[in-house]
């Protein structure tokens, strides 16, 4: 488990390598993410991939509905051509 703070302006980033799928499981491969801010209620996310073959329509449909915790994403190139995904985060009132 990483901790990462933003800057003043709300940024932040962090680098890792995709993750592969449980080994033996055909469950996606994802990113547990959660986002925490005082005077908020937490956000958590599944950070999953467009390309990912066990991304399925079931799954895709999940990830579409409001407030879900399934973020479905595309790999894009960053600045020296490896792989990046931007998630931008909106936080609710604290529950």
């Amino acid at each position: 488990m990483a901790l990462l703070r933003t800057d003043v302006a709300g940024g932040y980033s962090f680098t890792t390598v995709r993750p592969g799928s449980y080994p033996g499981a055909r469950a996606p491969q994802h990113i547990h993410y959660e986002v925490a801010a005082d005077g908020h209620g937490p956000r958590f996310f599944e950070i999953l991939f467009e390309d990912d073959p066990h991304v399925d329509d079931e799954v895709r449909r999940r990830a579409a509905q409001p407030g879900s915790h399934y973020s479905l994403k595309r790999v894009g190139k960053g600045p020296a051509g490896e792989g990046l995904v931007v998630q931008d985060v909106v936080l609710g009132p604290r529950s």
